[in-house]
């Protein structure tokens, strides 16, 4: 099912979960997104981390994606994801969660309780909660 994930990105995987965290020691969902575009893209995103005061806070972590989504002058929301792309998913019927798309139909991800891991977008859990894809024009 992964066979097509780079060999790259099993050095993100297995990162704790950490409310708030931005680097190797925890991350939450941005936080570990945040990282992998630092580090393997050399794009560096913003922090966000006045927003919110927990991830389980879902009304103002939609309130930091829709800032973000309006603040991104270089990214456009695509159609069709590629490697390299962000997915916001819709948690509860409000953006609240974001993934990287690291081949096709696969994600990475953080979440409370699971430490950094691998997901299809087009499984049962996320299929019907994706709210859009951006890819960065820098």
């Amino acid at each position: 099912m992964f066979e097509t994930v780079p060999a790259w990105v099993a050095d993100y995987i297995g990162i704790p979960f950490t409310e708030k965290g931005r680097d190797w020691s925890g991350c939450d969902c941005w936080g570990l997104v945040r990282l992998v575009y630092l580090e393997h893209y050399g794009i560096e995103m913003p922090l966000y981390l006045d927003g919110y005061e927990s991830t389980k806070d879902g009304e103002s972590v939609s309130k930091v994606i829709h800032y973000a989504e309006k603040q991104f002058d270089k990214w456009e929301q695509v159609k069709t994801p590629v490697p390299g792309d962000f997915v916001v998913c819709r948690i509860q019927d409000r953006p609240w969660h974001v993934g990287l798309i690291v081949a096709p139909g696969i994600m990475l991800h953080s979440e409370i309780g699971i430490e950094s891991t691998l997901a299809q977008i087009n499984g049962l859990r996320w299929k019907n909660r994706i709210e859009g894809y951006y890819r960065y024009h820098g």
